[in-house]
């Protein structure tokens, strides 16, 4: 499948403890992370140099591993634009997950929006 997987290897945890590490916090937005059974997130494969590495912490709190070259990630970072870093995230959090896609509550996000992001049937 096209989820992605982190191999947990030396040169895995080399690369990640290279980048620069960020937290987002949304503290003082409305936006709500989700969570789920494939909650780690990553742009393309850990070896490519513009890759970031992103990971949903709490419903107001994300980690980002950013590398030298993720310029547009660095300067939403920097921009705190923290709606389209949530919404970003919490599409690739949505369809990455294999059966369960969690919120602190129903209100968080819209129906609307799983059944547009996620890649299993809401019914089940």
């Amino acid at each position: 499948s096209g989820v992605p997987v982190l191999p947990i290897d030396e040169g895995t945890v080399t690369r990640l403890l290279a980048r620069d590490w960020y937290l987002l916090d949304l503290a003082n937005t409305p936006c709500v992370l989700l969570t789920s059974d494939r909650p780690f997130v990553t742009t393309s494969a850990i070896e490519d140099p513009e890759c970031v590495v992103s990971l949903p912490l709490t419903p107001k709190l994300a980690f980002f591993a950013l590398s030298s070259g993720a310029y547009t990630a660095r300067d939403l970072l920097a921009m705190n634009d923290g709606d389209r870093l949530a919404t970003a995230l919490n599409v690739s959090v949505a369809n990455n997950a294999l059966r369960f896609v969690y919120s602190r509550d129903e209100h968080d996000v819209p129906v609307d929006f799983l059944r547009l992001h996620v890649p299993f049937d809401l019914s089940q």
